[in-house]
């Protein structure tokens, strides 16, 4: 009887053991998917916000050609231009970091 009680215990106590660990295992790929996610929406954010830069730039380009010459709507476009391919560097830069050392 008593090997039959400690038979029992030490297997519910194993399955304890081996189901923790599966659930450890669930929780880092949730972890992982969870982050994943994030970082595509903010990859999103990047990519619209880059579209969005040309076509400004491409609006202000084709009203100079238009009338003929250059104002202050090329100097902004440029500018946004500008700043959205450096944010977009920055964004790749830190993504680039992050799958690097992620397994370090």
């Amino acid at each position: 009887m008593n090997n039959l009680l400690l038979t029992i215990f030490g297997f519910i106590g194993g399955a304890g053991i081996i189901s923790g660990i599966v659930l450890r295992k669930f929780d880092k790929v949730n972890k992982k998917i969870d982050g994943q996610t994030e970082a595509r929406g903010e990859e999103s954010i990047v990519i619209i916000s880059g579209i969005q830069a040309i076509g400004h730039l491409a609006e202000a380009t084709a009203v100079a050609q238009r009338d003929g010459h250059t104002n202050g709507e090329m100097e902004t476009a440029l500018k946004y231009y500008a700043d959205s391919k450096d944010k977009t560097n920055n964004y790749l830069m830190r993504r680039a970091a992050e799958r690097t050392h992620k397994g370090a």
